[in-house]
């Protein structure tokens, strides 16, 4: 079955559910509702083990009892598969939302003497970066949520100008960049998303109501695909004219309600 037209959650189906949080969502933290929300939810079907590691979590928490942001904090495998699931499937590819001042920015070359003229457009790849080798070693294209079993996401309005001219420094002269500085699925500074904790947050909420009502498996013809076969060549993914990411066959999982 194709999830969003006949999953029940609670006394919604995906489709209320999508649009109360629409309603009260703006654009800036719709991406993940309608991207990483399936996305993440297509991997966990080809990734058993992690699904059975997000379960146990949930299962702490009474069935009836609905979810708040406090019991959040204690799904550390939920929240390693989110930021895998974003750093794997950036909902947007490439963060275009900056222009330069005059010599802001200096390029690597040239005795220093190179900077990018003034409001020159600045593109970052985001897809790229969070796929680099340097940061995240030679299964940067797999699915391995465990990579951020011990890494506290710190939103990137929060890191000091310091720290980002510290990772830029690194940039240019070629060393590795730690995980925190490379991993920005809602872009940099302050030209991240202003929804970037609200946006975490819906994700999880969402994900976690389905995995805990209904058991995720691949459908039929794809059993034989894991969640790095998913992830690893992007053919099954597009962006949009919008700049979205999405499957292009709609994120198919087939359910069945846990007893």
């Amino acid at each position: 079955m194709t999830l969003f037209r006949s999953c029940k959650l609670g006394n919604y189906g995906f489709g209320s559910l999508f649009t109360q949080c629409s309603s009260r969502v703006q654009a800036s933290a719709q991406s993940p509702l309608y991207s990483i929300v399936p996305h993440l939810l297509l991997l966990l079907a080809h990734s058993p083990a992690n699904q059975k590691l997000i379960v146990s979590e949930l299962s702490k928490v009474n069935l009836k009892t609905a979810l708040t942001t406090s019991h959040l904090t204690s799904f550390k495998h939920l929240n390693a598969c989110v930021l895998e699931a974003l750093r794997t499937l950036p909902p947007q590819a490439v963060s275009y939302n900056r222009s330069s001042n005059e010599n802001a920015y200096k390029l690597p070359g040239g005795g220093g003497q190179w900077s990018l003229p003034k409001g020159c457009h600045i593109a970052v790849d985001l897809l790229s970066t969070m796929r680099n080798e340097n940061s995240f070693g030679q299964d940067r294209n797999a699915f391995v949520p465990s990579r951020f079993a011990s890494f506290e996401y710190v939103p990137t309005d929060e890191i000091s100008k310091a720290d980002n001219v510290k990772t830029l420094k690194a940039a240019l002269e070629d060393t590795p960049a730690p995980i925190q500085a490379a991993f920005m699925p809602f872009g940099n500074g302050h030209f991240g998303c202003p929804a970037q904790r609200l946006a975490l947050s819906v994700t999880k909420v969402a994900v976690a109501e389905v995995v805990r009502r209904f058991e995720l498996t691949p459908v039929k013809g794809r059993e034989g695909i894991d969640a790095s076969g998913v992830v690893g060549t992007m053919e099954e993914f597009s962006y949009q004219q919008s700049g979205v990411l999405k499957h292009v066959d709609g994120a198919p999982v087939s359910l069945k309600r846990r007893k």
